[in-house]
């Protein structure tokens, strides 16, 4: 996993801090001090256990850590603690920081310190102490100075020095954890580390079983440790039966590539390297499983029709199968998933095919949007689909007996019964027929007369066929509402 490293890029302003110098004199190198409980300070020897002085905060560093303060930052002339440790040079560790107050150099330096001098060096320090008296204070002002400049000696003034800006430039990142400063100055900006992240995907996938000869679709699943944002491109490579890799696409946002197997290929493999787009990109390339080609082609449904729009009656659409390796293909018709006809192409060949529901199935088939879909699957893997959009829009419904009901003499009455469940603004109607044999039946419309439950005598007294026969008509018409409705039971008799 390849760690990117990030950065907050500023620009640079000037603020109060530490200028570092080397010191190869011993110029300005005294601690003017103000001892008020303890007037006597021993040669080679520092205790002071209360003091005043005047100007910037001054301390005693001992390696990294702050051993004493000698004075606040808000400028007042009282230290910031209390001294009570005593300091020979003789026993002063190595790396040990030692503060100087920069005076006039006279014995009289009240107001006259303007800022802080510090010295380290890993070498031993030897000292002497001195005192004069400050005629404008009243007390005795005791010095502490270097009678050598230990080898290695720095020299470290408090003034304005290069610092981090208060415009931000947002992140920059890298691949090497050294390519800014933690908290630093490089060229023209300030860069402070932010910490790092990863952004190499989680997974790179694809099917387990491609078709050489066809489109393959490679899946980058992004980082789930992204912690600096950024945009995050991809550079997605394959490889073919273990030789070189091949890029796909240099650079991509998606996280979705598609790439062409060459037919005859046997395995499969691909992998991919993240970046963003502030300068990192990774070290590490995400590989998915070297998978098996699977050389087969797949069926072609040869179809002009995928819409046919709105439609009342049943659809009748014409296609063909076929398959270039020859193979046994089973072929499914369908209707919102639900099988309509499965049946079995040998030879590769399907010939000339009608998919042409029943009148059952085009009954149970609701108004509204559907979909059918015809199959083809060759028992290796390939299996191809076309689909055909439609509209079922049936706002009339009709009735009648397949077969009309033959009697031995002619009919002259009726009554019929209807138990209907038809909103108001439904239009439905009645006919009957008493000579349902004949070339041109005589219809007649006894619609009012079952409303109102009565008898209906035939007008019609004539028979051509020589056959006596009974039949009904029902229709129904959706009204303005579009509201739907059924009918359940038809009933009567006839004489």
């Amino acid at each position: 996993m390849g760690l990117r490293y990030v950065w907050e890029k500023c620009n640079i302003e000037k603020v109060m801090g530490i200028k570092e110098e080397s010191a190869t004199s011993l110029s300005w190198n005294r601690l003017w001090t103000n001892v008020e409980q303890y007037p006597v300070i021993s040669p080679g020897s520092l205790n002071v256990a209360y003091s005043y002085a005047y100007g910037p905060n001054i301390e005693l560093h001992a390696g990294s850590t702050v051993a004493k303060s000698y004075m606040s930052l808000s400028g007042g002339n009282t230290f910031g603690g209390t001294l009570s440790d005593h300091f020979s040079p003789s026993s002063m560790p190595a790396n040990t920081y030692i503060a100087f107050v920069s005076g006039n150099g006279s014995t009289d330096c009240y107001g006259q310190n303007k800022y802080a001098v510090f010295f380290k060096s890993s070498s031993s320090w030897t000292a002497f102490s001195d005192r004069f008296y400050d005629s404008y204070s009243g007390n005795w002002l005791y010095t502490l100075e270097l009678q050598s400049a230990p080898a290695g000696l720095k020299k470290y003034t408090v003034a304005k020095v290069d610092g981090k800006g208060s415009t931000s430039y947002g992140n920059v990142s890298s691949a090497s954890s050294g390519a800014y400063p933690t908290d630093g100055k490089s060229g023209s900006y300030w860069f402070v580390s932010k910490g790092n992240d990863t952004i190499d995907p989680a997974s790179v996938t694809y099917p387990a079983s491609p078709n050489g000869g066809e489109l393959v679709d490679i899946t980058i699943a992004p980082s789930t440790g992204i912690k600096f944002g950024g945009t995050v491109k991809y550079k997605v490579e394959y490889q073919l039966d273990g030789g070189s890799w091949q890029t796909a696409v240099e650079s991509t946002t998606s996280t979705t590539v598609s790439v062409l197997i060459p037919k005859g290929t046997n395995t499969f493999a691909a992998r991919a390297t993240a970046s963003d787009d502030t300068g990192f990109t990774s070290t590490t390339a995400v590989t998915g499983a070297t998978v098996n080609v699977v050389n087969n082609a797949a069926p072609v449904i040869n179809c002009g029709t995928s819409s046919l729009g709105e439609i009342a009656e049943p659809f009748s659409v014409t296609y063909s199968v076929s398959d270039e390796d020859a193979d046994t293909m089973t072929i499914t018709e369908k209707i919102d998933g639900t099988t309509i006809r499965s049946y079995s192409a040998p030879s590769g060949s399907s010939g000339e095919q009608t998919f042409n529901p029943s009148a059952l199935q085009w009954l149970i088939t609701l108004n509204g949007s559907h979909t059918a879909t015809i199959t083809a699957d060759d028992g290796k893997g390939g299996v191809t689909t076309h689909s055909i959009s439609f509209t079922r829009a049936v706002y009339t419904m009709s009735v009648t007996l397949e077969e009309p009901m033959e009697t031995d003499d002619a009919i002259t009455k009726c009554v019929v019964n209807i138990v209907r469940n038809l909103p108001a603004d439904a239009e439905w109607s009645l006919l009957v027929t008493n000579n349902a044999f004949d070339p041109d039946p005589v219809w007649e419309d006894i619609t009012q007369y079952v409303k109102n439950g009565w008898n209906w005598v035939f007008e019609n007294q004539t028979v051509t066929s020589g056959r006596y026969g009974f039949n009904f008509k029902l229709t129904c018409t959706r009204g303005a509402s579009g509201q739907g409705g059924s009918v359940d039971t038809i009933s009567g008799g006839f004489e």
